[in-house]
């Protein structure tokens, strides 16, 4: 049987295939909206715990959807902030021009090799839309300041 020129048993294909193509676009929304965090206190809970953790992935939460960040680079923050061999660390605001920027230095210490050594590390987030960010990498509409002019003479 044809319905709208289509065999039925096509139909229930291309419906499905609708449903999750809707649903796919759903999840990526929830997961643009999802991450950060809705204080500045948890996003800093929950960097550390990345780093204790050895999980790129979840600093990666923490940073907007608009910056890029080789994975690279979050490997190298946790391997110079000690990872699972972090001891101990403390917080500091550092002064700020806004309300909405936030400058956080991290102090620490770990081991290496059975020997303490100490990190510092400066953390800058920014509050959009009522969450918290970790500005990490750079915005995706940024030009390399080493990237040839297109001015002309």
């Amino acid at each position: 049987m044809k319905i709208f020129g289509v065999q039925s048993n096509h139909l229930w294909k291309l419906s499905l295939a609708l449903i999750l193509l809707i649903g796919l676009g759903i999840f990526v929304s929830w997961l643009a909206e999802n991450r950060g965090t809705q204080t500045k206190d948890e996003l800093i809970s929950q960097y550390i715990a990345a780093i204790r953790q050895e999980n790129p992935n979840q600093i990666l939460q923490l940073i907007p959807s608009s910056h890029v960040t080789a994975q690279v680079e979050l490997t190298n923050i946790i391997y110079n902030s000690g990872g699972k061999a972090l001891l101990k660390v403390q917080t500091a605001d550092l002064p700020s021009e806004s309300g909405t920027h936030k400058i956080i230095e991290l102090t620490g210490t770990y081991t290496k090799n059975g020997k303490l050594v100490n990190f510092t590390d400066r953390l800058y987030l920014q509050e959009t839309n009522e969450r918290w960010y970790l500005l990490l990498g750079r915005a995706r509409n940024d030009v390399p300041t080493d990237a040839p002019s297109s001015k002309p003479d």
